[in-house]
């Protein structure tokens, strides 16, 4: 199924990404 290996190729780097800019905020706004 092409839908879902193009939503997994997304989502991992999502969901790396989504806490590293989390943590960048929190530093900025802190």
């Amino acid at each position: 199924m092409v839908l879902r290996r193009v939503f997994l190729r997304w989502l991992f780097p999502a969901a790396f990404v989504l806490p590293l800019w989390l943590f960048v905020g929190w530093i900025v706004f802190s």
